[in-house]
Parts: C-alpha cells; sequence; structure tokens
C-alpha cells in the first residue's frame, strides 16, 4: 500500500510536469432522500479533454443538526466500481463528519505489468456513445437529523482537487517488446475544477412565513388581552 501510495504521488508529479494541458472539470452530484434518511455521490466528467476518471478522494460534511453514518455493511460506503482498488477507504467518521474517502485504479498494476485490461476508461461521461461509461459511483450512506446541510468536497493535493484522470495520450501498454509508445504518458493527472455542491436538509422557514407567524402571535395576544378588559 505504500509503494502504490508513494508510486500515485509521483504519477501527479509527473503529470503535471508533462501534461499539465490535460485536464478535466468534475461536477459532483449529491442526491439526499430524506425520507429513507440515505446520501449518495455520483460525479460527472464535463470534458473531453480526457479519457475518464481515474481516482478520487472527496470528504463528506454536514452542518446543523445532521450527523453521517456509514452504510451498515460499512464496505457498502465506498460505491465506486471494485476496479477502483488501490488506495479504497471507507472514509473516516469522525462527529458525523466523513472525511477521505478514496478509490483509484489500479495503474500501478497496469503499469509494471504494461497490461491495461484491467482499468476502465470513460468513467464519468454521460452517455453519448457506446465508450461513455456514464456518471461514476462515488459514495453513498445514511444520516440523522432534521435541519442542515450536507456537503461534498473533493481532498486537495498540490493545490488542485484530489481527482485524478487519464490523459488522452495515456498509453501502459507499449509496443509489445517491453518498449513505452513515444508520444504517450503513463501517468494520470488530476482534474482542474470539482466545485463543492451541498444539499438542504429539512425545510427552512423564509423570512416572511417567520414575520407573519409572529404577526400571528401577536394578533393573538392583542384578542386575548381584549376579551380580558371586556
Amino acid at each position: 500500500m505504500i509503494k502504490q501510495t508513494a508510486f500515485w504521488l509521483v504519477g501527479l508529479a509527473m503529470s503535471a510536469a508533462c501534461v499539465a494541458a490535460n485536464a478535466g472539470s468534475i461536477q459532483f452530484n449529491l442526491t439526499v432522500d430524506q425520507a429513507a434518511k440515505t446520501w449518495a455521490v455520483t460525479a460527472t466528467n464535463g470534458t473531453p479533454d480526457n479519457k475518464g476518471i481515474a481516482g478520487f478522494n472527496i470528504d463528506i460534511t454536514t452542518t446543523g443538526d445532521v450527523q453521517l453514518l456509514k452504510m451498515a455493511t460499512a464496505a457498502q460506503t465506498n460505491w465506486a466500481p471494485t476496479g477502483f482498488s488501490d488506495v479504497r477507504t471507507t472514509g473516516t467518521l469522525a462527529n458525523g463528519q466523513l472525511t477521505a474517502l478514496s478509490g483509484f485504479q489500479a495503474t500501478v498494476n497496469a503499469f509494471s505489468n504494461m497490461d491495461d485490461s484491467g482499468l476502465v476508461y470513460n468513467d464519468g461521461f454521460v452517455p453519448a456513445s457506446g465508450a461513455a461509461q456514464g456518471p461514476l459511483q462515488l459514495a453513498r450512506g445514511r444520516y440523522t437529523g432534521t435541519l442542515g446541510t450536507i456537503v461534498v468536497t473533493p481532498q486537495s493535493a498540490g493545490g488542485k482537487p484530489s481527482i485524478t484522470l487519464f490523459p488522452l495520450n495515456y498509453d501502459v501498454n507499449g509496443d509489445g517488446a517491453g518498449n513505452f509508445l513515444p508520444n504517450t504518458t503513463q501517468a494520470t493527472i488530476q482534474a482542474t475544477s470539482a466545485p463543492s455542491v451541498s444539499v438542504q436538509v429539512g425545510v427552512v422557514p423564509e423570512p416572511s412565513t417567520i414575520i407573519l407567524a409572529g404577526l400571528a402571535g401577536v394578533g393573538l395576544v392583542v384578542s386575548a388581552r381584549r376579551r380580558k378588559t371586556a
């Protein structure tokens, strides 16, 4: 695991230096079922300048009285396909906040074996052709509480979102004779944009509703006083 993590960090550095022009915009999609008290996160790849999502590391946090829980079977909290097996975690749950939930495709093995058959490209692209895999499932869980927000934020690595992508010139298969092809890269790159998203849990009264309720209360008090004086 230590070697794999180190290789991933080196890959980020290589990609920043060599193919920084290839970058993507990731959109998180957060769904909250307030009846079932569950939440789910997917990601959509918004730009065609890459070959899909290779890995992710995200935080899911809350405000108000909302507290997160993992799935009853904790391993199911990481909702990504099984191919996202490197540095795969269900996150750290503390004080109702879930941080560092991650999963990366097995690019280390693919590089070592010069074989990408275990990788899946085009994850995150909304289906527009036979190659697109659609939104990528990331995480899911439960929550308690009645009023607040649930927020999804990418962790940061080197000042960029910790979401990795396959660049267009990514190739680990080589020429079949143990050599990588010219003008290809064997490193993933980071997305340049992955804005946080949030969903409101519960209903916050509109200011006008609060004012009307206050006026109604005042009216009841005045009415009661009038009855007493009569």
